[in-house]
């Protein structure tokens, strides 16, 4: 995910400054000069502790490559706390800490992810380049201020690009890691389901979040589905259109379409011998008066939640708080002011949930608000038969996508039917007597 508030290309003066590195791990004082040392480059090393003494306060680079450690704890904040670098924003202060024997310990500084970045800023020229990995937590995290200094660091257009990696990937850690590039100088590329340049708007409308899958949307792989069209003679140009739209449409999958007559004799015996059903268009099959063929993102788009983080959480309120398995807590104040419903984004994907309630959802989660143009009780059954559970489009970490979600066709009744043909099966009684409250169909 690229952000595109400026997308002006370098001009200056291609000849790299000395490279420099200071560390704490005393290994580094062997591997690193004889790393460079191989590679002809003039360097100069201290051994210091990067944030307490910083051996080249004086230095604006080229270029910043390096992987600090992740969320990094007791590292001496009280001892620097106004300190220059700080230009964004202070980072996470210090605290008691609650040990996993029940034990507390003081630590000098919470998470460090925030203190790496601004020290990575303020060591970059104008014109210079950082790019380093961090802890996935560090593209969304809010706590002690976290997302207010990752709003003032979009919003001074340093952000070029976030790459999300897998997890198991480093040796060192299993868990899911990212790839951060600071620069001022940009360039905009758009791949769906690889990368997007997203605008300040884009970005404001997620809540400053920078998790590439909330823009870039799914990848489609080589080739998932053939599909068979009977045309009749000179309409290539009306199959070309439908194999452009098929090309740039949002399907989680790639569409390869054939006009059966102009197919190679051998691919159509293929056909013909595996008995693949084709069908040809039925004629006089028309909806009833009224009712339309849709999309799931034009009848009912998804919205996001937005998180709650602990400290700001009020559990003597009565509201409930959802996440995608249900009811996760209470808070005094709604997110939605209305009925709506709740759809499972990450972890629990797919769950379809009903609230006749205000509520409030944090970020793993999608919602649907009431909307006068359709019915909200309607709408829940929908969606409860598209199965959405199984459009994983997260490989590390469960997640429902969006934008495949949006390109699903329904078909819908006219606005007084849907007030008239909510289900009341026995089923749906029965599921609701065994949900709470707040979980129950509607």
């Amino acid at each position: 995910m690229r952000s595109q508030t400026n997308t002006r290309r370098w001009s200056g003066n291609p000849t790299p400054t000395p490279r420099t590195a200071t560390s704490t791990l005393a290994a580094s004082v062997f591997w690193v000069p004889m790393n460079l040392a191989i590679r002809g480059i003039d360097a100069n090393i201290a051994w210091a502790d990067s944030f307490l003494s910083d051996s080249h306060k004086d230095l604006k680079a080229d270029f910043v490559l390096t992987n600090p450690p992740f969320n990094a704890e007791d590292w001496g904040l009280s001892k620097i706390k106004d300190d220059v670098r700080w230009a964004f924003g202070a980072p996470p202060a210090g605290g008691m800490r609650k040990q996993k024997d029940g034990s507390t310990l003081h630590v000098d500084g919470r998470n460090a992810n925030y203190a790496w970045i601004q020290y990575f800023v303020h060591h970059l020229n104008p014109k210079g380049v950082a790019g380093f990995v961090l802890a996935n937590e560090a593209m969304s995290g809010n706590t002690s201020g976290e997302g207010e200094i990752r709003r003032w660091l979009i919003e001074a257009d340093l952000v070029d690009c976030m790459v999300a990696l897998p997890g198991q990937l480093l040796y060192t850690t299993q868990i899911p890691a990212c790839l951060w590039f600071l620069t001022r100088s940009k360039t905009a590329d758009d791949k769906r389901g690889f990368c997007k340049s997203a605008t300040l708007k884009d970005i404001e409308s997620h809540d400053f979040v920078l998790t590439p899958d909330r823009y870039v949307g799914a990848a489609r792989p080589a080739s998932d589905l053939d599909l068979v069209t009977f045309a009749s003679a000179g309409r290539q140009e009306a199959i070309s259109r439908l194999r452009e739209a098929f090309d740039e449409s949002c399907l989680p999958f790639r569409v390869d379409l054939f006009v059966w007559d102009e197919a190679p004799k051998g691919f159509r015996g293929n056909i013909e011998e595996a008995r693949v059903a084709v069908q040809k268009e039925k004629k006089g099959c028309k909806l009833p008066e009224g009712w339309q063929e849709t999309t799931l993102g034009e009848f009912c788009p998804f919205s996001y939640g937005k998180s709650l983080p602990k400290k700001l959480k009020d559990n003597s309120g009565e509201v409930p708080v959802f996440g995608s398995n249900g009811v996760v807590g209470h808070h005094a104040k709604s997110l939605i002011q209305d009925r709506g419903i709740i759809i499972g984004r990450k972890g629990t994907v797919g769950t379809v949930i009903f609230s006749s309630v205000p509520f409030w959802l944090i970020d793993t989660t999608f919602y649907i608000p009431e909307d006068s143009h359709r019915d909200l009780r309607y709408t829940f059954y929908p969606l409860k038969s598209l199965r959405m559970e199984h459009m994983n489009a997260d490989s590390a970490v469960p997640g429902l996508n969006r934008n495949a979600a949006h390109v699903r066709k329904i078909t819908i009744p006219p606005l007084p039917e849907q007030k008239s043909h909510r289900p009341h099966s026995r089923l749906a009684r029965r599921q609701d007597r065994a949900q709470p409250p707040d979980e129950r169909n509607p």
